[in-house]
């Protein structure tokens, strides 16, 4: 295993709040204290021990490499950093105070937005999502929402690495409509129209039901964010009246190119596929359960599903059902197998989150070793107790320890 250092330049910043209404591009509000805060030089990548506060999520800088990077940032600290992952070899790209913009404002993560609540199920704080705001195929802008304060900002990079050049923001509350006023609101991309691009927006609120997908019909310098789909009784016959409540995307037709979803209630073992057409406002249950995959009860209130792809396809047709506290993971390979297989994985998986203040096992899929590989390397991590592990997928659904 090997970490390179990159470093950039320093520049001064000034601070602002993410909750001002002003506009953050032309205005900036002024804190006592303000500090420097720049892309700089890393010590240790953040996301191989993230604080309790610390979050981290796949990224693609559109370099040809696909989703190899993994942006981390931390909602008690501040701190944004950018990491490349090549099999055991790090890429240390950037780090910086807060999300800089290309005008010297900053958000500072660490300054706006509710505390967080739950650091497993990651309620509270700001939140950050890699998007593909352009239809490219490569998620490299950001957009920016904090649940609760209706707030959202589309961000996108620069030729500056580090820096971010602001687009749009909420002139109203929320986005398309969608108010952001829950503090366990929750944003995924979605694919609406079969090409490919992940330019939808999903947005819900567990335990509450809403969901809404909404979609972006002007273009990424000016946006126009029209509701699709809009329902306050969740989705697809799935209710999200569960506080923990999770949906993730999840290519449930394969042959057509369609994308689906996956809802899932931790603790009870519900599980929900829905099947979409393209551009279609209908979404269909193809399978349900309330006991889980084979092993996987889904009875831990931790209990976590990931969709990945193992084989290079392009598609996410596999899900990864893993519970913290309770090793063991899950492979459902759902098209081919109709079930769960097994699956060798060195990972501990010892952390259970509940009752034990949160903190507990994540799972990442990325494209460790560039997109030919597909979604198949995975990054375990558990907030401020132990060092990340990265693996390799090496055949028949086995891992090998490659970090």
């Amino acid at each position: 295993m090997k970490i390179n250092l990159l470093c950039s330049g320093i520049v001064l910043l000034l601070l602002m709040t993410t909750g001002c209404k002003k506009d953050p591009v032309s205005s900036l509000s002024l804190k006592t204290g303000a500090r420097a805060g720049s892309p700089g030089p890393l010590n240790q990548p953040s996301f191989l021990l993230p604080y309790e506060t610390g979050r981290v999520v796949a990224y693609d800088q559109n370099d040809g490499k696909g989703l190899s990077c993994l942006l981390s940032y931390d909602d008690g600290t501040g701190v944004v950093e950018l990491s490349q992952v090549t099999g055991g070899t790090i890429n240390n790209l950037w780090s910086s105070q807060g999300v800089l913009l290309d005008n010297g404002g900053v958000y500072t993560l660490n300054q706006g937005g509710p505390p967080v609540t739950d650091y497993y199920n990651e309620i509270g704080g700001v939140h950050i999502l890699p998007y593909d705001a352009t239809g490219s195929g490569h998620p490299n802008w950001l957009l920016l929402y904090i649940p609760g304060e209706s707030f959202a900002a589309l961000l996108a990079p620069t030729a500056t690495p580090g820096i971010w050049h602001q687009y749009w923001y909420s002139t109203s509350p929320g986005i398309g409509g969608y108010d952001l006023a829950g503090l366990t609101d929750k944003i995924i991309p979605f694919e609406i129209g079969g090409s490919g691009p992940k330019t939808g927006l999903i947005c819900y609120r567990p335990g509450n039901g809403f969901c809404w997908v909404i979609q972006n019909q002007g273009t990424a310098q000016s946006p126009t964010w029209v509701g699709v789909v809009k329902g306050s009784s969740g989705i697809g016959g799935f209710d999200l009246k569960g506080t923990s409540d999770q949906i993730i995307t999840f290519d449930t037709n394969p042959a057509a190119g369609n994308e689906g979803l996956v809802c899932f209630r931790p603790g009870y073992g519900y599980i929900w596929i829905l099947n979409h057409n393209s551009n279609s406002t209908t979404f269909t249950a193809v399978y349900t359960t309330h006991s889980g995959f084979g092993d996987f009860t889904g009875t831990h209130q931790g209990d976590r599903i990931i969709a990945y792809d193992p084989g290079g396809s392009g598609l996410q047709d596999h899900l990864l059902c893993y519970s913290p506290g309770n090793p063991g993971l899950t492979v459902v390979n759902y098209y081919s197998t109709g079930g769960a297989i097994g699956s060798s994985f060195g990972y501990p998986m010892n952390a259970n989150p509940y009752p034990g203040g949160g903190i507990g096992d994540h799972l990442i899929s990325f494209q460790g070793n560039g997109p030919s590989w597909g979604l198949s390397t995975l990054i375990g991590y558990q907030n401020g107790t132990s060092l990340a592990q990265i693996y390799d997928l090496n055949g028949s659904n086995s891992y090998t320890r490659v970090y």
